[in-house]
């Protein structure tokens, strides 16, 4: 099942795992929120300013769709992460809405909250985005851990970073 939204002038395609042939999550589907909270940021130029020419990183990135939107909004750098079982959707809807123009600048990896992969935790971000990525509650815990990790983080001068979560 595919799904097209347009967003900022131009279509995002996003594709569903429905029966999770892929071996994907909850996550499989385009939600609402995700529609809501990209509705939201670009209602206004003060949000979209939120994201312009910034490095964001996407917590729970389901089908990819608030990560790609987020690119095509301006931001520089956009990583949208999951757990790994989730990854192959997810690559197929980035592969789907991928534009010359993005190069390296839109990119996914695994993240299971409560590691630490380098490529989540190698550098300063910008922005945190996370959008209804928690079913459990037994997840609070590494996701709070996750957020204030990424928080934390200084750039690479040592100054103290001030990340901004949404």
């Amino acid at each position: 099942f595919h799904e097209s939204v347009e967003v900022e002038g131009s279509a995002v395609r996003i594709a569903h795992d429905l029966r999770k042939q892929m071996g994907g999550t909850c996550g499989s589907v385009l939600w609402t929120a995700s529609l809501a909270l990209v509705g939201w940021l670009s209602a206004e130029p003060s949000r979209r300013q939120l994201i312009a020419d910034h490095s964001v990183v996407e917590l729970g990135a389901g089908v990819g769709f608030v990560g790609t939107c987020l690119r095509r909004m301006g931001a520089r750098q956009v990583l949208v992460t999951d757990v790994p079982r989730q990854l192959p959707i997810l690559r197929r809807n980035l592969l789907l809405n991928s534009r010359e123009e993005d190069g390296d600048a839109l990119q996914c990896c695994g993240f299971v909250w409560g590691e630490r992969p380098r490529q989540v935790f190698g550098q300063p971000w910008d922005l945190i985005v996370a959008c209804d990525v928690c079913y459990n509650v037994n997840h609070v815990p590494d996701l709070a851990d996750a957020l204030a990790a990424l928080l934390e983080r200084d750039d690479a001068g040592g100054a103290e970073r001030a990340p901004r979560a949404l």
